[in-house]
């Protein structure tokens, strides 16, 4: 609880740094490497509940949100584009061959479709733009993708993060126990999600 109400207080206090922590979150989840080892989409969830929660408003985490999204993916292209043969030389690339490999060979047969159906896919959100800049494939079928995903991709997180708030103030006035369930179906999904991506950085 006094987690909780330091987290409050904080965005409170900072919204600016919110927005700053939604923007990056939502950047690093499709770039190799900081995509695999951080659960950046479930603490994207909770920024957004403690914004709300402190007046921050949804419009502009969404703004960032989306923004860092576009930007990320953008980034991690750039990277496979430029930089693509040699840091699959790397150990952390290495370690994720298998991933890489689904990557490109979806890139090859969906083009910039596999950039957008990546976006969705923790598996492959990390390295489906940086597949897409090591094949090569033209900017602007890349940038639709980006942005079409994205636009989708960055509501789903921050609108469900915003609307916890809520929910669970509902919740509680109406009934404890199923606020109980609630939370722990909350987080016996984090729990998973954790765990996926705990066994896909070390496969």
């Amino acid at each position: 609880m006094r987690a909780l109400e330091a987290a409050l207080a904080w965005a409170e206090a900072r919204p600016a740094a919110v927005l700053a922590l939604v923007f990056v979150l939502a950047a690093i989840e499709a770039v190799p490497v900081l995509g695999w080892l951080f659960p950046a989409a479930i603490v994207l969830v909770a920024a957004a509940a403690a914004g709300s929660a402190a007046d921050v408003p949804v419009a502009e985490m969404l703004a960032a949100a989306l923004a860092g999204a576009v930007l990320g993916d953008g980034l991690a292209y750039w990277l496979g584009g430029r930089y693509g043969a040699r840091l699959l030389a790397w150990p952390a690339f290495a370690r994720h061959g298998a991933a890489l490999t689904t990557a490109a060979e979806w890139v090859g047969r969906r083009g910039a479709l596999a950039v957008f159906g990546g976006r969705f896919m923790p598996g492959l959100r990390a390295v489906a733009p940086f597949a897409a800049g090591m094949l090569g494939l033209r900017a602007v079928p890349f940038w639709v993708a980006n942005g079409i995903g994205s636009l989708l991709w960055a509501p789903a997180h921050v609108l469900s993060g915003a609307a916890l708030p809520d929910i669970f103030v509902w919740l509680k006035r109406h009934d404890y126990a199923l606020a109980g369930l609630a939370a722990l179906a909350l987080a016996g999904a984090a729990w998973w999600y954790l765990r996926r991506r705990v066994d896909q950085a070390k496969s």
